[in-house]
C-alpha cells in the first residue's frame, strides 16, 4: 500500500478484500487533445481463487492529488501519470491493465493488454 492510499479517506474494505494501486504513465500519440481518465475504458486482469479475474470499477475514495482523474486533458505527445485503486478479493495477484480507446469507436473500442509488474 502507497502513502497516498494509505492516508485516504477510501471506503470501509469488504472483508476478505484488499487494495490494489496501480500507477500510469500515459501518452497522448493522437492527433487530437485526450483525457486518460474519460477516453480510455480500463480494468485490471489477474488471478483469484487460482482462476482468471477480472475487475473493471476503480475506486480510492481519494479523488485528489497524484489520481488519475486528476490528468484532465493531454495534448498530442504530452504525458501524464496518476494512480488507480481497485478492491479486489484477498487472494488476488494482477498480472496486467486493459485498455479501452474509446475515441477510435465508442461501440467496439479496441483492447490493449498491457503487463504490469507486482511488488508487495
Amino acid at each position: 500500500m502507497n502513502d497516498i492510499l494509505a492516508a485516504a479517506d477510501h471506503p470501509v474494505v469488504i472483508e476478505g478484500h484488499k487494495y490494489v494501486g496501480v500507477k500510469l504513465r500515459i501518452t497522448n500519440n493522437g492527433p487530437d487533445r485526450a483525457g486518460p481518465y474519460i477516453d480510455l475504458g480500463r480494468h485490471i486482469v489477474g488471478t483469484s481463487k487460482g482462476a482468471y479475474y477480472e475487475h473493471y470499477m476503480d475506486t480510492a475514495g481519494y479523488p485528489g492529488d497524484e489520481y488519475l482523474a486528476e490528468v484532465y486533458r493531454l495534448e498530442p505527445g504530452e504525458s501524464g501519470e496518476g494512480w488507480l485503486y481497485y478492491q479486489v478479493p484477498g487472494d488476488f495477484t494482477p498480472t496486467g491493465m486493459v485498455f479501452e480507446d474509446y475515441r477510435i469507436d465508442p461501440d467496439d473500442p479496441p483492447e490493449t493488454l498491457i503487463f504490469i509488474p507486482t511488488i508487495d
